[in-house]
Formats: C-alpha cells, sequence, structure tokens
C-alpha cells in the first residue's frame, strides 16, 4: 500500500495540469470567437476639426435651423452575422462626468437626431456606414447637450430562455447657439464685459465734463460778485 502512494499521487498531478490545460485552451477559443461590436468616426466636418474632442466624439455648436451631418462605421469582428440597432439615447453631464440615461431615454438633442439606417444585419468581420443627422428647429433655446448614438446587438435567446444585449456608442457634446464671447457690436466682436467698460467709461467722462462745468459756472459767479463789491 505504501508503494502505491507515490503512483496515486503522480495521477492526481497530471489530471490537474491536463485539465488547467483544457480550461486555459477553453478561455482562449472563446476569447477568439466571441469578437466584438464596435462603432468610430469615419469623417469629421471642417466645421469641427479644431476642437480636440472631434476626433473620437460628435461635436459641433449647432444654431437655429441647421443641419449638421455625421458618418459613423459600424464594425463586426464576431464569428456569425449580428443583427444591430442604431438610435441616438439622452445623456448629462454633472460636474465634468458624462453619464449616458438608461435605455432608449429621449431628450431635446435626440429628438432632432436621426441614424439612417436606424438597423443593419452586418456580415461576420465586415463594417458598414451610417448617417447621423442632427436637424436643429428654428425655435430653440441656448445651452449645453448630450447625448450618445447607440449600435445595439441582441443575441438569439440561449437554452435557459436568456437574451442578452451588448451596446456601444459615440458621445455626443452639442452646444447649441452663438458663443457667449462672440456678440458682434458695429462689425467687430466684443464680450458683454467689453459693453460694461464701454458704459463705465462714458459714464465718468460725463462726470468729469459736468463737474467742469459746474465749476467753471462757479468761478464766474464769484468773479462777478467781486467786481459789483468794487
Amino acid at each position: 500500500m505504501l508503494r502505491l502512494k507515490p503512483l496515486r499521487i503522480l495521477c492526481l498531478s497530471v489530471l490537474v495540469v491536463v485539465t488547467s490545460l483544457n480550461c486555459a485552451n477553453a478561455l482562449a477559443s472563446n476569447s477568439v470567437a466571441t469578437g466584438s461590436i464596435g462603432v468610430r468616426l469615419v469623417q469629421i466636418p471642417d466645421s469641427v476639426k479644431s476642437d480636440p474632442r472631434s476626433g473620437y466624439y460628435i461635436v459641433a455648436r449647432l444654431l437655429a435651423n441647421e443641419v449638421f451631418t455625421q458618418q459613423l462605421e459600424v464594425s463586426n469582428s464576431t464569428q456569425s452575422a449580428a443583427s444591430i440597432d442604431l438610435y441616438p439615447a439622452a445623456a448629462t453631464n454633472v460636474d465634468g462626468v458624462f453619464l449616458p440615461s438608461g435605455g432608449n431615454t429621449q431628450n431635446e438633442l435626440t429628438s432632432w437626431t436621426v441614424v439612417s439606417p436606424s438597423h443593419l444585419i452586418i456580415p461576420s468581420n465586415s463594417v458598414a456606414t451610417v448617417s447621423v443627422t442632427i436637424s436643429v428647429p428654428a425655435y430653440v433655446a441656448s445651452g449645453e447637450m448630450y447625448g450618445v448614438v447607440w449600435a445595439s446587438d441582441t443575441g438569439t435567446p440561449n437554452s435557459a430562455g436568456i437574451t442578452s444585449t451588448n451596446r456601444v456608442g459615440i458621445r455626443m457634446y452639442d452646444p447649441i447657439g452663438p458663443p457667449p464671447q462672440a456678440i458682434k457690436t458695429g462689425g467687430s466682436s466684443s464680450t458683454p464685459f467689453d459693453g460694461i467698460v464701454s458704459s463705465s467709461l462714458y459714464l465718468v467722462m460725463a462726470g468729469l465734463l459736468s463737474s467742469v462745468f459746474w465749476a467753471f459756472l462757479y468761478r464766474r459767479r464769484r468773479r462777478k460778485e467781486v467786481e459789483l463789491q468794487i
């Protein structure tokens, strides 16, 4: 019996090593086979190239009645065809932290946004191009607006009847209205602070001229009084 113990220990060790190798191979094969759905910008409009975020996100300062369009590329690197829904959804920016809203929540910006086509079937290891168009209405209040354009892949139910949904998106940073510092006055740009300074300077000059005028009248009156006394 004592002579069999080393053999049993050896057999158990071999079994553990083989099992570990099989698990590692299974994980590796799954990671290769799974792949992913991706989305990226393929075209950056000249009007927004100066913004460093424009290479990663949909960024545009929009005015009333303006129509803005940008192209996106959706990719499928999985081993099977993917049925993908594309849609805009709301987001917020709280203290510099970008927060997508849950599900398909809408806001004012997303109500103006259309993704075309809104549904794609992309073969394995293939890409497709979609257009994102933002049409700003004629009457709109100025302010910062945020959203996300999502590419959502809903898989088929598994043996337990559970369906998984994966989605990836691109952020939207779209302020509405002209920049606050770009108020035009007489053909040149100035800020509201410039207007305050100009008004204050005018009041100072007016006050100074008034003081000089009243000083002149006072001296003239005193001169007449002296002449009368003489």
